[in-house]
């Protein structure tokens, strides 16, 4: 099944204009800042993966927002070993609960809390925080 596109979701955890991103620490995208999110399990609906994956990742209690968009993800390595993983992702926004620091899962090296007005030089990720920043009515500086 290397032919086939995986189905994920990824979470754009967001508390007062800022987004948590996290550094991951293995393929795809090992040392690189992230959102949170994962595959999806069968049987699952997007919402509940969506905060089962990013519950999971940041320790923090959520409440899911919308979905910003599906996207397409090609990297240039896997986590098992293959040559590239191609994803396909419903990226959703959600909010941080509480002002507790994220207990991040042993995936991640850390985490920073990252302004939703600054770009990340990351095409994926730049997408996603202007489709929040119109969501969340943030203007851009």
């Amino acid at each position: 099944m290397e032919w086939m596109p995986l189905v994920c979701v990824d979470t754009l955890v967001v508390r007062g204009g800022f987004a948590l991103l996290t550094r991951r620490r293995q393929e795809p995208q090992a040392g690189s800042l992230w959102l949170q999110g994962g595959r999806m399990r069968k049987g699952e609906t997007l919402e509940s993966a969506a905060l089962r994956t990013a519950e999971q990742e940041c320790g923090l209690r959520l409440t899911l927002s919308v979905p910003l968009g599906t996207f397409s993800t090609v990297f240039d390595a896997s986590a098992h070993g293959g040559a590239t993983t191609h994803t396909v992702n419903t990226t959703f926004l959600a909010h941080a609960r509480s002002d507790d620091d994220p207990r991040i899962d042993t995936a991640h090296e850390d985490f920073i809390w990252w302004s939703l007005r600054r770009a990340t030089g990351n095409a994926y990720l730049d997408q996603v925080f202007k489709l929040a920043r119109t969501h969340l009515k943030i203007g851009e500086s």
